[in-house]
């Protein structure tokens, strides 16, 4: 009876021992969120070293390594963000759960840290932004609300540059919550007053340039500044007064530029950028009055959209002083971001002050633009990013497919001004397509001998003597087009194609947009026009019924073929890339070729597959193209767009 009893013993505290940590995991304790969000910090500023790191001066054999490396370590710091962000995250998505206030100031502090020092991704820092709203709006807590109001508004008007309007309208609501608060500004502490401020710096000159506030509305929020600046100026530290004095001024110099170049959708938004004119510095000035060759080019574009110059003379001097501007970027040691905006934004009024010149020879106009648009590249390959990527990404992406620009582009510069650009956004979509470029001539060459028939009809071509007959033509065609196929990823942000932790839902609805993106990428130039299909159907099923984007049926396309040709060049170079897809570990060929088999005739054409698979030299090529061939091609786009 007593060993009975010690054995149940034995089994009852077995038991009791190895449920312990079962329950104990089953709870979602309190992470350390300050822990958290330091490994943060420090996987991003080594993420953003390695990536500062491709652009810089190696061979390459150590360029090749370093990527090898970095491939390595963003594997490593992917699992390690997700666990740290999926701990804060789970643990203040409790149902009725009795947080304490003091969890949620921690996290305040930490995601008020994030947006100011460190200046983690936007959609990260949004995301921890609404877990603390409705937690300090319940409170009715101004102290804490209006510093969020102001992060989840930076950080939905940055999100907005990639093409998401939701985000736009939700920082100018934000926005506008801080600036209802002007009234007590007095009452405010120092922080929420300059808080107040500025956003309404963000409200009248960030949203109107990103097409969310109208001219009248600008108008009336800038008054409604002014006021509040004369009113409350004694109240205000020095160095706050003088801040928002220097808004008020940036404001007034530049909302003339920023709602011309935008639609003016109604008379009232007529009137008012004739009332911004009429306060602008450049109303009642002379040019020698301008204090830089910004302010010159400023007031020679204004004048002449204001009819008030003659375009010859303003268009002669405000190209005198872009060559001036690049020249002076190009003398400095570095340029940041900001230099970079600036270049662009002087090109394009050249551009736009050109244009209007009737006087300028056509193939002067070219010669211009050409000359102008290598400086630009130039400078945009020694940028150093101190603050904002996002911002940076998005310009070039908006660089990427300004018709202004490419109108003048002889077609072979069109296509290389594309991509370098593309290279500076993002490398490793730019390897991933050179790939896909790749394997998609070999793959049609040796299809074209194996399954001729699927090939007929393309381009009007219904033999198959005609379609070998120009196999060169075609190969070269299908090659350029799968080299495009993910060209829309310029316009995402590049936290979402780089992968630095997993996506939210969020960031996977705005991700899938890509090849719909895209078109505003090919509608710059005829020369594009004939690839869309291929870059809108590239994550659409061989039988239409599954992938996206659902606005087209790739069934119907004449371009077919070769859009099931690029599916399966793009599936098989994402499968088994060792270099750019840290959120899993990469496959062999042969790992992949049994899933196109399972999903032949519903994700892959059948025919094709059939044709791959049943060739072994074509597979051994194949396997060479995804392994060492990736390598070849690291030193490739090094030779071309780095060095």
């Amino acid at each position: 009876m007593i060993g009975k009893f010690n054995k149940v013993t034995f089994l009852i505290v077995i038991l009791l021992t190895t449920m312990a940590p079962m329950a104990a995991s089953s709870s979602k304790s309190k992470p350390n969120i300050g822990d958290a969000f330091r490994l943060l910090e420090k996987n991003l500023v080594t993420y953003r070293l390695y990536n500062d790191s491709i652009f810089r001066d190696m061979n390459d054999e150590e360029w090749v390594d370093m990527m090898d490396r970095r491939a390595a370590c963003f594997r490593k710091m992917y699992r390690e963000n997700n666990q740290a962000i999926d701990g804060v995250t789970h643990y203040f998505s409790q149902k009725d759960a009795r947080i304490p206030n003091a969890s949620y100031d921690s996290l305040f502090v930490c995601v008020q840290r994030a947006f100011q020092v460190f200046d983690m991704d936007n959609y990260l820092v949004e995301h921890f932004a609404q877990m603390l709203l409705p937690h300090y709006e319940a409170m009715q807590d101004t102290s804490h609300l209006m510093p969020l109001y102001h992060i989840a508004g930076v950080c939905n008007a940055e999100i907005s540059r990639f093409s998401d309007p939701e985000a736009g309208k939700l920082a100018k609501k934000y926005y506008e919550r801080n600036m209802a608060m002007a009234d007590c500004l007095d009452r405010l502490s120092m922080n929420c007053s300059n808080v107040v401020m500025v956003d309404f710096m963000n409200y009248c000159y960030m949203l109107p340039s990103l097409g969310y506030v109208s001219a009248s509305e600008a108008y009336n929020a800038t008054m409604r500044f002014e006021n509040v600046l004369d009113r409350y100026k004694s109240s205000l530290s020095e160095k706050g007064r003088k801040r928002a004095e220097s808004f008020l001024d940036k404001i007034k110099r530049t909302s003339v530029r920023l709602h011309l170049d935008n639609h003016v959708n109604s008379h009232e938004d007529s009137i008012a950028i004739d009332k911004f004119y009429q306060m602008s510095p450049f109303r009642h000035s002379s040019l020698a009055d301008q204090k830089n060759a910004v302010d010159s080019v400023f007031f020679y574009f204004t004048k002449t959209r204001r009819e008030e110059m003659d375009i010859a003379e303003a268009d002669r001097e405000v190209a005198r002083l872009t060559d001036q501007l690049f020249s002076l970027c190009e003398q400095q040691d570095s340029i940041d971001e900001f230099d970079i905006q600036l270049l662009c934004n002087v090109l394009n009024m050249s551009i736009e002050l050109m244009d209007s010149n009737d006087k300028v020879h056509m193939d002067t106009r070219r010669l211009r633009v050409t000359k102008l648009c290598v400086r630009l590249v130039d400078q945009i390959h020694r940028a150093y990013i101190k603050r904002d990527p996002f911002f940076f990404e998005s310009m070039l992406g908006k660089m990427a497919c300004q018709q202004s620009v490419f109108r003048y582009l002889p077609d072979d510069k069109k296509i290389d001004f594309m991509m370098e650009l593309a290279v500076r956004a993002q490398i490793g979509t730019l390897l991933h397509v050179g790939s896909v470029e790749h394997i998609a001539r070999m793959l049609f060459d040796d299809l074209l001998d194996r399954c001729p028939e699927q090939f007929l009809g393309i381009m009007g071509m219904n033999s198959v003597e005609e379609l070998k007959a120009n196999r060169a033509m075609l190969a070269n065609w299908i090659g350029t087009a799968a080299a495009f196929h993910d060209i829309g990823k310029i316009g995402l942000a590049p936290i979402i194609t780089n992968d630095f932790r997993r996506l939210t839902p969020r960031e996977v609805k705005q991700s899938r947009l890509h090849p719909e993106m895209a078109l505003r990428y090919f509608g710059v130039a005829p020369l594009f026009e004939q690839f869309k299909d291929i870059s809108l159907g590239h994550h659409k099923w061989y039988n239409g019924k599954g992938g996206y984007p659902d606005s087209f049926d790739n069934t119907k396309s004449p371009w077919r073929s070769f859009i099931d040709l690029v599916v399966i060049c793009d599936c098989l170079d994402a499968a088994t890339d060792n270099l750019s897809r840290n959120y899993r570990k990469s496959k062999t060929l042969y790992d992949v070729l049994p899933e196109f088999v399972k999903d032949a005739g519903t994700r892959y054409n059948p025919v094709m597959v059939k044709a791959i698979v049943g060739d072994k030299d074509l597979c051994e090529k194949l396997e060479r193209a995804l392994t060492s061939y990736r390598y070849e091609l690291l030193k490739q786009v090094r030779d071309k767009f780095i060095k």
